[in-house]
């Protein structure tokens, strides 16, 4: 097959594909065959129609036409491979010639960019350092003394700060009750996290069986559309207060909350699960901000389409989890008073900076000559396999039959490429203190 390619504007290409004779051939076949299926001719049935009558009865650019048809599509597959051009939509054909023993045409597609990498040897990122206060450790443990806590009746004084109230409430709109606006025998804490800032301070120095009256403005950007930026009016009655029994921070308390032997064991135990936690924020955040500055140091002109698809995708993604927390995409543009455009718009400038971070870790790939093998995806669908507990060569067969096999390698790449990256410049931050240490000696 004969494939000319010519360079269009940005980052289109046209392909000029002339068809051999023998294709061209084997297509004629299967649309006589096609169309002897489809036509009604009297005197013949369907599928055993011959050519001359079709022929006669159709024209022979009938059949030309649905050659073009079959031959198209693989012709242009195969002009892409030998092209070695990577398209990134669908392509506009344009048919010069067509007959019963040849065709040829033009294939006008886009097609991924040309990136110009940064220097990304050169690229200096210093790690954050990794630092657990004293502060932290004791936090975490008066969280986990928190957790543990006991509530004790306190009938015989008022409200405080940090208490457990018990109350009955109605909340009402210029008069009328709303949704969500009343309870019965609702468990609040008094300087927890409430729905309605400032409602559990109203109850402070209230004493069991006091029947309260208050009202709170509601902020503009308050979750509840219905009565955000509104005047509520409250009526509460006090019905119990509990107090919180927090445990002695001891040995005891160690060996219940983690099953260590003392206090100094349970000290040492968060000290290193916050270590390991900031650890491997550091590790994530210094990989960021590897690819972020390749990223920023290197050019490339993202396409559009590749963009709108990375919007759709992180805008599906957005919805799916808004529905895991029972929120379905109407009720959310109500209560937000948004819309999908407005949502996609939110999204875009981000989205360009991933297309643009995929597009450079992709050539960086090439020039550091990263592949990835059949063994590798082999084992990356047998650990996923692992993950959802279901068979590897079952996973494989419904992964080939929606066909993201290719998705699996592609992120393997990234993966290989960004890992790649990272050890080079590990590799120059390491030179260069070994540098220092030598000098300063």
């Amino acid at each position: 097959m004969k494939v000319e390619v010519e360079r269009g504007e940005k980052n289109k290409v046209i392909l000029k594909v002339e068809v051999p004779k023998e294709d061209v051939a084997k297509g004629m076949v299967a649309a006589y065959a096609k169309i002897s299926k489809k036509v009604n001719v009297p005197g013949f049935r369907k599928g055993k129609v011959p050519k001359k009558v079709i022929d006669s009865h159709f024209g022979e650019g009938l059949v030309i036409d649905e050659m073009i048809k079959e031959v198209v599509p693989g012709s242009y597959e195969r002009a892409v491979a030998e092209s070695n051009v990577e398209p990134i939509d669908l392509p506009k054909i344009d048919v010069k010639e067509a007959g019963a023993d040849h065709l040829v045409y033009q294939a006008e597609v886009e097609v991924k960019p040309e990136v110009i990498l940064g220097d990304y040897k050169k690229i200096s990122v210093k790690k954050a350092e990794v630092k657990v206060t004293d502060d932290e450790v004791k936090a975490q443990i008066e969280s986990a003394r928190n957790r543990k806590a006991t509530l004790s009746v306190a009938d015989d004084r008022l409200v405080r700060e940090g208490d457990f109230v018990m109350i009955d409430f109605e909340g009402l709109l210029d008069g009328k009750e709303f949704e969500g606006g009343s309870g019965i025998d609702s468990m609040i804490e008094i300087g927890g996290q409430m729905l309605l800032p400032g409602f559990d301070k109203n109850l402070i120095g209230a004493g069991v069986g006091d029947e309260l009256s208050f009202s709170i403005d509601a902020t503009a950007d308050f979750d509840a559309v219905e009565i955000a930026g509104k005047k509520v009016d409250f009526k509460v009655i006090v019905k119990e207060i509990k107090v919180k029994n927090l445990p002695e921070p001891n040995d005891e308390f160690a060996d219940m909350a983690a099953g260590c032997k003392d206090m100094a064991e349970y000290k040492a135990d968060i000290k290193k699960k916050l270590t390991d936690i900031k650890a491997a924020k550091a590790e994530e955040d210094f990989h960021r901000e590897i690819l972020i500055k390749l990223a920023e140091e290197s050019k490339v002109d993202i396409p559009a389409i590749m963009v709108d698809r990375r919007v759709d995708d992180m805008v599906s993604q957005f919805m799916v989890g808004m529905k895991s927390r029972g929120v379905g995409s109407d009720e959310y543009f109500k209560a937000t008073g948004s819309s999908p455009d407005i949502l996609k718009e939110s999204f875009k400038e981000r989205a360009a900076g991933t297309v643009k971070e995929s597009l450079v870790l992709e050539a960086l790939a090439k020039k550091e000559k990263i592949e990835v093998s059949f063994e590798e995806v082999d084992k990356e669908i047998g650990e996923l396999a692992d993950g959802i507990g279901e068979e590897k060569e079952d996973l494989k067969k419904t992964l080939q039959e929606r066909g993201v096999i290719s998705d699996i390698e592609d992120d393997l790449l990234m993966r290989k490429a960004m890992e790649r990256l990272v050890e080079m410049v590990k590799a120059k931050a390491d030179k260069k203190d070994n540098k220092e240490e030598e000098t300063g000696k």
